[in-house]
């Protein structure tokens, strides 16, 4: 669950994953009908010192109202192809 506080303007997710082998990966947030509600591409891992990988997404909070949202994150190959490698789902209440 993600409280957002009023008067916020950002929200960061930090994404853990096993290590895949992609060096680019995009997140998509969603609701659970499948409206998309943002996408971030470009997105590059972090290392945590641990045998997982992390990505911090930061989505702008005006876009999530309260209710459940699922994230898709998808390793893209050179190529430009995408394939998912996690998901993820929360929910969002506000203050």
């Amino acid at each position: 669950m993600v409280l957002i506080p009023l008067g916020s303007y950002r929200i960061r997710l930090e994404l853990r994953f096993e290590a895949v082998e992609y060096q680019r990966y995009t997140a998509t947030v969603e609701t659970p009908d499948g409206n998309r509600v943002w996408r971030g591409g470009n997105l590059r891992l972090q290392a945590t010192g641990t045998q997982t990988n992390s990505l911090l997404v930061t989505v702008p909070s005006n876009l999530l109202h309260p209710g459940v949202y699922k994230v898709k994150l998808s390793g893209v190959a050179p190529g430009g192809n995408a394939e998912i490698v996690a998901g993820y789902s929360f929910e969002v209440r506000q203050r």
